[in-house]
C-alpha cells in the first residue's frame, strides 16, 4: 500500500481557505499522503461563472489550496462528479438542458431536485462540456490522478434520447461502458491516471471491458464481516477485490469517518477484508457536512491512518490516540473508542401516526448511552475542547433521538392502558428540546469559529435545529390532543438496508370507507445493523371495530410482512383471512399464522429495478380481515 488518503467534501459545504490548510496540516501530522477534494462543481472555470460563489471557489482560490497543500508534501486528488451527483451542474438554466430528468422526468427517486442528479450520456452537448470544465478546473492541480465519481448514476439512461439509444440494441449497460471510456480518454488527454467508483458494477458489470490503468475506489460504510456487502436494493454479493487482482487493476478501498470518531467500519473492513488483499491505497471519507463539523471525526481520522500503517499494536494504541482529544483523560478516551454508533441513524420519531418498540439490538445500544452520558456530559461541562464538544454532540444527538422515542413507546404503551401520564411525558420532552438548544449553542459557536462568513449550504445547518424545535412541539401536541385509543400492529422482518420500500396502511372500520393511516418507509432505527430480525410498529387508530387493513408496498425491495394484529375496544383481534389483491405476492398465509414466517411482498432485483423503474411505481398488496 503506497497511498494513504483523507478526503475533504467540499461540494457539499463549502470550507473557508484557512480551515482547509489546517486540515491539510492535520492530514499531514496524522501519517497521510494524500489529500482528496470531493468537489462537483465548486469550482469556477471560465464558462461557469455564474456558478454561486457563496458556495464555489475561484480557480484562483483552488490554486492557493492545492500549491498550500502539495508544498508541505501531499498529493492532491481532485473528484469530479461528471454523470451523476452533478445536481448542483443541473440547477443553473445554463446546463439544465443536460438533465437526465429535465422539470423532474424520469426520476428513480423523488430526490425533490427539479433537474434530478443524473446527466443525460446521449446528450449531444455533455461530453463537450465535462472536457471544457474538467480540463480547466484540473489545471491547477498537478498530481498524476485524477477521479472522475461515476457513482450513483440512479437515473442513468431513462430519458426519450436515451430509450432511443436502447431501442437500436445497446442495453444500459453499454451505455455506462461508453462514457466510462470517455472519462478514461479525458484523463488520460490531461496526462492524469483516472479513479473510479466501482459500485455500480453491481448493475453494471463492465469492469474486465475497461482499461487496466483505471484505478478503483471501493466503498463500504458498513460492518464487514467477511466481503464487502452490496449496496443496493438486493445487496448483489461479489468479492471485488478478489476479481479486481485477477483481472490486473489497482484499487483503493474507502471507509467511513464518523461523526463520533466510532471505528468498527473502519475495524472490520480493514481486518476482516481488506487488508488480504493487494491494495494500492485506504482511503477515509467524511461527507455531507453542511450541518456538521468534521472536528468530531479527527480521533478516528488518527487512528485510521496509524491502523493502514501498521501502527496499532493492541487497545492501548488506539486509547492513546483517542487520549490526545479529550486533555489526555484516559477513562473518557475509552468510552470514546468503546461507543460504536450506528453510521445512518434512520428514526421513526414523529408518533402521530406511529411508533418503533425496540428490539434486542437498539435496547443494548440505549443500555450502552444511558451508562455512557453522565460521564461524557461531566467532562463537556468543564473541557472546553473543540473536537471533544462535537463528538460529545454527535452521541447526544442519538441519545436524544432514542428518548424520543422511549416516550413515544411509552405514550403508546400507556394508550394501551387507557391512562396516558401526558404532564410527565411533555416534561421528557422539554428535557429533548433543551438537550437540542445546547447542541445548537455550540454548534453556532463552532460555525463562528471555523466558518466566519460562509452559509450553511442550502441552509441545512438552520433547517434541522429549527426542525427539532417544531418536532417536539408537534409530539405535545399529539399528546395533549390525541384521541385515537385503538392500536395496530405490525411485525415485518427487513434483510435489506439499502432498500427503499415504502408501505401505504389502508384500514377499513366496520359500516365505513375505507381510510389511510399511513404512507412511507417502515425501516428500523438501526437500519445498518445487520440483525435481519423483527420488528414492531404501531399504529394509533380509532377505537371502534376494524373489517380490515390494505397492506400496499412500493418503490425499490421487499417487505416481509410476519404478524398483524389490532387493538380496538378492549380486544385485540387477529386476522381470519388474507387476500392477495395485486403485484407480486408471496406467501401471504402466513400472515395468518402465529410464528415467525412472513408474507413477501414487492420486487426484490435491484438490477430488475434499475433496467425497469416503472417497477417501482407497481403496488404489491393484500388485504387482511379480522
Amino acid at each position: 500500500m503506497d497511498m494513504y488518503l483523507i478526503q475533504l467534501d467540499l461540494a457539499r459545504q463549502k470550507e473557508s481557505i484557512e480551515y482547509i490548510k489546517s486540515y491539510a496540516d492535520f492530514a499531514k501530522k496524522c501519517g497521510y499522503n494524500t489529500l482528496f477534494l470531493y468537489l462537483e462543481n465548486v469550482i469556477r472555470t471560465k464558462n461557469t461563472q455564474f456558478f454561486n460563489k457563496e458556495d464555489t471557489y475561484s480557480l484562483e482560490e483552488m490554486a492557493e489550496i492545492v500549491d498550500y497543500a502539495e508544498g508541505i508534501g501531499l498529493e492532491v486528488v481532485p473528484c469530479f462528479e461528471v454523470l451523476p451527483h452533478v445536481e448542483k451542474f443541473l440547477q443553473y438554466k445554463e446546463l439544465e438542458h443536460l438533465s437526465e430528468c429535465l422539470n423532474g422526468k424520469n426520476k428513480r427517486f423523488d430526490d425533490g431536485l427539479k433537474n434530478g442528479t443524473c446527466a443525460c450520456v446521449s446528450s449531444p452537448e455533455l461530453k463537450k462540456f465535462v472536457a471544457e470544465y474538467v480540463t480547466e478546473a484540473a489545471s491547477v492541480f498537478h498530481g498524476k490522478y485524477i477521479h472522475l465519481g461515476l457513482d450513483e448514476p440512479f437515473d442513468f439512461a431513462e430519458c426519450e434520447r436515451c430509450k432511443e439509444e436502447l431501442k437500436k440494441g445497446k442495453t444500459k449497460a453499454d451505455l455506462f461502458l461508453e462514457y466510462t471510456l470517455f472519462c478514461h480518454e479525458l484523463a488520460r488527454s490531461l496526462g492524469k491516471r483516472m479513479l473510479m467508483n466501482d459500485d455500480f458494477f453491481e448493475y453494471f458489470d463492465i469492469a474486465e471491458k475497461l482499461p487496466r490503468d483505471i484505478i478503483f475506489t471501493t466503498w463500504s460504510y458498513v460492518f464487514v464481516s467477511d466481503d464487502i456487502p452490496g449496496h443496493w436494493t438486493g445487496k448483489i454479493k461479489r468479492d471485488a477485490l478478489r476479481t479486481y487482482d485477477k483481472l490486473g487493476f489497482e484499487y483503493i478501498v474507502l471507509c467511513y469517518a464518523h461523526h463520533s470518531s466510532a471505528t468498527y467500519n473502519v475495524d472490520s473492513l480493514y481486518h476482516n477484508y481488506a487488508k488480504k488483499y493487494n491494495l494500492k491505497g485506504m482511503c477515509t471519507t467524511a461527507w455531507c457536512h453542511s450541518e456538521s463539523f468534521y472536528l468530531g471525526s479527527y480521533p478516528f481520522m488518527e487512528y485510521a491512518a496509524a491502523l493502514f500503517q501498521g501502527r496499532i499494536s493492541g487497545r492501548k494504541d488506539a486509547i492513546d490516540i483517542f487520549k490526545k482529544y479529550c486533555d489526555g483523560n484516559e477513562e473518557i478516551a475509552e468510552i470514546l473508542y468503546t461507543l460504536n454508533l450506528p453510521n445512518h441513524f434512520f428514526s421513526h420519531k414523529n408518533f402521530e401516526v406511529l411508533c418503533e418498540q425496540d428490539y434486542f439490538i437498539k435496547f443494548i445500544q440505549k443500555r450502552e448511552l444511558d451508562y455512557f452520558m453522565p460521564r461524557l456530559k461531566a467532562f463537556k461541562e468543564k473541557c472546553e475542547n473543540d473536537v471533544f464538544t462535537d463528538i460529545y454532540n454527535n452521541i447526544l444527538l442519538c441519545y436524544l433521538d432514542f428518548e424520543i422515542q422511549r416516550v413515544g413507546s411509552e405514550f403508546y404503551t400507556q394508550t394501551e392502558m387507557g391512562n396516558v401520564d401526558k404532564a410527565g411525558l411533555i416534561q421528557r420532552l422539554e428535557k429533548v428540546k433543551e438537550g437540542y438548544a445546547g447542541i445548537r449553542l455550540d454548534c453556532e459557536r463552532l460555525w463562528k469559529k471555523y466558518r466566519v462568513g460562509i452559509k450553511s449550504n442550502n441552509h441545512d445547518f438552520e433547517r434541522k435545529y429549527d426542525g427539532y424545535d417544531r418536532l417536539i412541539e408537534n409530539i405535545i401536541g399529539v399528546i395533549e390532543n390525541n384521541q385515537k385509543t385503538g392500536l395496530l400492529y405490525l411485525d415485518l422482518m427487513l434483510q435489506d438496508g439499502f432498500s427503499t420500500v415504502s408501505m401505504e396502511i389502508r384500514i377499513r372500520y366496520a359500516g365505513e370507507e375505507e381510510q389511510t393511516v399511513f404512507v412511507g418507509s417502515l425501516k428500523p432505527t438501526l437500519v445498518n445493523y445487520d440483525t435481519c430480525g423483527t420488528y414492531l410498529f404501531k399504529f394509533l387508530i380509532e377505537n371502534k371495530p376494524v373489517e380490515y387493513v390494505v397492506l400496499s408496498v412500493f418503490g425499490e425491495g421487499n417487505q416481509y410482512v410476519e404478524n398483524v394484529r389490532v387493538l380496538t375496544l378492549g380486544d385485540k383481534r387477529l386476522p381470519s383471512q388474507v387476500e392477495a389483491i395485486k403485484g407480486r405476492t408471496v406467501n401471504v398465509e402466513n400472515v395468518l399464522l402465529r410464528d415467525n414466517s412472513f408474507a413477501d411482498l414487492g420486487y426484490e432485483s435491484g438490477c430488475a429495478h434499475v433496467n425497469d423503474l416503472s417497477l417501482a411505481r407497481d403496488r404489491s398488496e393484500i388485504k387482511i380481515y379480522f
